[in-house]
């Protein structure tokens, strides 16, 4: 098993059954027409290299318009890198050849010569792609599965490029999608930023042939604003009390604006021409005070910026005083008066988002859905894919309309509290005035106030309605603290605090069971705190928002107990016996698992790995495993001994070992899928083999994906759910839109509230249990209801969710252990410092939770 290369089961001949058939339209648009002949394909190589897609193409275009006739009567398409394919060979066959081209680069006058080296690479099958794409019997279908993948892979990018080759030349292109500056209407999502609407395109194969994938994308751009007015807005979002133009800056406004503005690409125009940069640093020295050397005439001296500037340009600055920005390489040392220069227009953020920011782009960019399935309509017909040179040229054709494709509405699972079953309607369920299934009670508590807006009379309210709220839902809460922080605590003091405060309660025999922390918003004390508590004391925590202690609500409060009862060991609901899946009535271990990377801009930090295991029969109960791991490393390293460690958890907790493994397993992409597949399916099965040579449960290996852009929409009126008129709650699909020989399904399990529901896109890549689509469906479905922190059904399987949040909780707990930068005032991942790999031990120290913790939901 170690070296053979596993394969996906094939898909069922029949579609699930089960639910209410709804007709739906996909944002799928079915190609009408393949290219007959098959497609050539050439290695391009250009020198000098290392230059941007944009002057690759420039480059590439004026070669094909040179009228070089070893080009021929050619009419090929480029990627920007280093893929060319054509309809015909070029006259030079498959050698090797390299072509001068002279070209002016873009914003200069001055022409620079570039060498182009074309080489035949394969020759792109058409007819393997058809083959594939035969939706027939389920022997011609295993005969699909043994087609390499590759070739059909290499099919699949070639359209892909035609497809994109016009609206590449028209269009920003950032990935897979293409953006156009905004006209009107203009999102500011303030320091410097605003957002642009553009469109996903991308080609997907489907039991229904070869479809065009179109939706609506948006993202943040920075604004085309001179640096000094780029710099008041950074200003004004972070509420810094500096006047840029005075130059009066405090080391922490520097080094803020020093992260804005490193890598940021910036235009000049003093010259008389104008020329692009990349910043790589903030001056510490003003412009009147750079000295660099210069020869006039025969003499050679120590010449100012400023003055450089006034002798060669006759220019005199208004901000001498100002620091200036460098650019190009260290040593060069190029310097621009920050006055000189404008914030290059069309460059994309890159960087993580504030969470305001984000949050602004979210909310006023939601679509409801029948808004949303027009403007993928209007972005298809603008996009002009049928008029296209391009695919005039290869024989291709696109249909107009949107995919019609059958789904089915599965039932809801009653759900249980105590008292009579609840029916859930639109993906929601009211517990109102019912009891938690299993409560657990909190007698000795402390609280930690750091928001200096909370005062002890609003905490006395807040705990007093709190404990009302429990008393309705059977939960038993002593309303006063047993400690609380009757003046500040600075972030240092936190541990000390706590353990002179349990130790006090351990001697009045009168343990803490739970600590409160009060805070004002994100700040690094989060993760400080719930690493003591999770890693060195072992006491369950909860967080809560100031704004919600000095106003408090019911039903902040029952949302608030529905994660207090988890942590502390009870059971808030459970899906009604009888409607239950029968295949857990025997002993079934249902497992999640996720990997979190670090942020954008850190190239240090280690990933970390999180799986959790069911403890129970219903289930509801999960036991949590964490690991570290190399930087970005997607596949588990340590899935082995994390999965052994559940199995063991199991037992102890049912003294029964699980008979089948259900496995969810989040955040991989479609091209990580074999390795993925290859790596931790053996992972797993060494797991159980380490426990009993012959233990060998049937394993179920699902990958969840959320980051794809299908998306679906009600044919009908009467169909659509709530405001945002939605596909219900239930939907699943997988028919249409799905893979041509392998295993996937499409399932909305929520209700979309607001914006476009987006579907979860399941994959089964193994399946010893011989789940009928049916079965997969049901189980899948009736595991979004059982999250422990709502009563609504959630996008994703309960234990895939919680995976993700034992990840992000282990994040928390390196950024307790190594803290981020006090100008940072939030725990936003870019820009955080990266551990060494010397201190791998310390981080997985730092991570590991209390023994006594593994078997509770610390991370509720």
């Amino acid at each position: 098993m170690a070296t053979q290369s596993l394969r996906p089961p094939l898909r069922p001949e029949k579609p699930g059954t089960l639910g209410q058939k709804i007709r739906l339209h996909a944002n799928h648009f079915v190609v009408d027409k393949l290219p007959e002949d098959d497609i050539h394909h050439y290695d391009v190589s250009i020198k000098p290299d290392r230059t941007p897609r944009k002057l690759n193409k420039g480059i590439v275009n004026a070669l094909l318009m040179s009228g070089d006739q070893r080009l021929g009567n050619q009419k090929p398409v480029y990627d920007g890198a280093a893929n060319m394919y054509c309809r015909r060979p070029f006259p030079f066959d498959k050698e090797k050849t390299v072509f001068e081209i002279t070209v002016q680069e873009p914003g200069s006058t001055v022409e620079k010569r570039f060498q182009v080296t074309l080489k035949w690479a394969a020759r792109v099958s058409m007819s393997v792609l058809k083959t594939f794409l035969a939706n027939t019997g389920r022997q011609e279908r295993q005969q699909q599965a043994m087609l390499s993948m590759d070739d059909v892979q290499s099919s699949i990018q070639a359209l892909d490029v035609i497809l994109r080759y016009g609206p590449a030349s028209r269009y920003v292109a950032v990935g897979r999608s293409f953006f156009s500056p905004p006209s009107s209407h203009i999102l500011d999502l303030g320091g410097g930023m605003a957002v642009w609407r553009g469109f996903h395109m991308s080609m997907r194969p489907s039991m229904w042939g070869m479809h065009l994938n179109v939706d609506v994308s948006i993202t943040a751009f920075y604004k085309g604003l001179p640096i000094i007015d780029f710099l008041k807005e950074v200003v004004k979002d972070r509420n810094l009390r500096c006047q840029v133009e005075s130059g009066r800056w405090q080391d922490r406004d520097r080094l803020i604006f020093k992260r804005e503005l490193k890598g940021l690409k910036i235009e000049v125009r003093h010259s008389g021409n104008k020329r692009t940069h990349r910043v790589i640093d903030l001056s510490p020295q003003s412009a009147e005070n750079i000295l660099f050397a210069i020869t006039v005439g025969e003499e050679q001296k120590q010449m100012s910026v400023v003055d450089y500037l006034d002798m060669q340009y006759n220019l005199k600055l208004q901000y001498p005083h100002l620091p200036c920005l460098q650019v190009g390489v260290k040593e060069k040392r190029t310097f621009f008066p920050m006055e000189l220069c404008t914030v290059a227009s069309g460059q994309r953020v890159t960087k993580k988002l504030p969470d305001k920011a984000n949050a602004e782009m979210i909310r006023g960019t939601a679509q409801p859905a029948p808004e949303r399935k027009r403007t993928i309509a209007e972005k298809f017909h603008e996009a002009e894919l049928n008029s296209s040179e391009a695919l005039r040229e290869f024989g291709i054709s696109v249909s107009d309309r949107m995919l019609n494709v059958e789904g089915r509405v599965l039932h809801a699972p009653k759900m249980q509290h105590t008292g009579a079953p609840i029916a859930p309607r639109n993906g929601a369920w009211d517990a109102r005035g019912r009891k938690l299934h299993k409560s657990a009670s909190l007698a000795t508590w402390v609280l930690l106030n750091f928001d200096d807006r909370v005062y002890p009379k609003s905490l006395q309210n807040f705990f007093k309605m709190l404990a009302e709220c429990g008393q309705e839902d059977g939960f038993r809460l002593n309303p006063v603290p047993a400690k609380f922080n009757e003046r500040p605590v600075k972030r240092d003091d936190i541990e000390g605090l706590l353990y002179s405060w349990h130790e006090m309660s351990v001697q009045a025999k009168s343990p803490i069971e739970m600590v409160f922390l009060v805070l004002p918003g994100r700040t690094t004390i989060y993760g400080e705190f719930k690493r003591i508590c999770d890693t060195k004391m072992g006491i369950p925590s909860q967080c809560l928002q100031g704004k919600n202690v000095n106003r408090p609500n019911p039903q902040i409060c029952h949302n608030i107990l529905l994660k207090m009862n988890a942590k502390l060991g009870g059971v808030n609901f459970i899906i009604e016996p009888s409607f239950k899946h029968a295949y857990f009535t025997k002993p079934i271990i249902v497992m999640g698992a996720d990997v979190t990377h670090p942020g954008i801009g850190n190239s240090s930090s280690p990933s970390v790995a999180a799986v959790v295991g069911s403890l129970d029969a219903y289930p509801m109960l999960y036991a949590a495993q964490v690991s570290v791991q190399k930087h970005r490393q997607e596949v588990i390293a340590d899935l082995k001994s994390m999965t052994r460690a559940c199995l063991l958890e199991f037992y102890k907790k049912t003294n029964h070992q699980p008979l089948r493994i259900l496995f969810y397993r989040d955040g991989v992409s479609e091209g990580q899928f074999q390795t993925c597949l290859n790596e931790e399916m053996r992972s797993i099965r060494e797991a159980c083999t380490s426990l009993a040579v012959d233990y060998k449960p049937g394993i179920t290996f699902i990958t969840v994906q959320k980051r794809h852009h299908t998306r679906f929409f009600c044919a009908d009126r009467e169909s659509e759910q709530g405001k945002a008129r939605n596909i219900p709650a239930g939907t699943v699909v997988d028919t249409g839109v799905v893979h041509p020989t392998d295993n996937d399904f499409f399932l909305n399990s929520h209700f979309g509230i607001q914006g476009t529901s987006r579907p979860s896109h399941y994959y089964v890549l193994w399946d010893d249990n011989k789940f009928s689509q049916d079965e997969l469906h049901g189980i899948t479905y009736q595991l979004c209801h059982t999250y422990v922190r709502c009563t609504r059904s959630v996008s994703i399987p309960a234990p895939a969710y919680y995976a993700h949040l034992v990840a992000f909780r282990a994040r928390n707990h390196i950024e307790g252990f190594e803290p981020t930068d006090s100008d940072s005032g939030s725990i936003a991942s870019g820009g955080r410092r990266g551990p060494p790999a010397a201190r791998a031990s310390d981080l997985k120290r730092a991570i590991t939770i209390k023994d006594s913790f593994i078997r509770s939901m610390y991370f509720a």
